[in-house]
């Protein structure tokens, strides 16, 4: 999902860069920053049998004024607990919107036919219309194997697959 969104804005020139931004909402090793502020969180949840994988993007809409919203929400979430609990400090700065960080015009209708392109490339360099062959990270199988023994547990499933 990273590859694909910054394959998606490298017409704008600037570098889509991956970590936990601090001062954004919901921080994680996924979240795609430019510029030191985050646009976008990538989440993934793991079943038995599936991954799904999903973005939020913030394309338009002053990421800023969004940054406020979450800021209060966590605040009013966190309300009687003392000093060191551990919810995400929302600030204003960690969070923008493409339009102001890297000057996408267009909206939300530009970054999809963005994202529609480099889908497009990807199939027409496979050749079948189908494959999608930008590098795919894949953890270790030690890892694997130990989440899906993880999941097994979690999920009450005695087979093995």
């Amino acid at each position: 999902m990273y590859l694909l969104l910054r394959e998606a804005l490298r017409e704008t020139g600037l570098p889509v860069d991956k970590g936990e931004i601090e001062g954004a909402y919901c921080p994680g090793d996924f979240d795609l920053s430019i510029g030191g502020r985050k646009f976008c969180g990538i989440a993934q949840r793991r079943q038995a049998h599936a991954y799904a994988v999903q973005a939020f993007v913030i394309v338009e809409g002053q990421g800023s004024a969004k940054a406020e919203l979450a800021r209060r929400f966590y605040d009013i979430a966190a309300e009687g607990t003392d000093e060191s609990s551990d919810h995400p400090r929302v600030t204003a700065g960690g969070m923008g919107d493409l339009e102001e960080l890297a000057g996408l015009t267009g909206g939300a209708p530009a970054f999809a036919a963005a994202v529609k392109r480099v889908v497009r490339e990807q199939q027409e360099r496979a050749g079948d219309g189908v494959s999608y062959p930008l590098p795919v990270w894949s953890p270790p199988e030690g890892e694997v194997r130990a989440m899906m023994d993880t999941l097994r547990t979690r999920y009450g499933i005695k087979e093995k697959l």
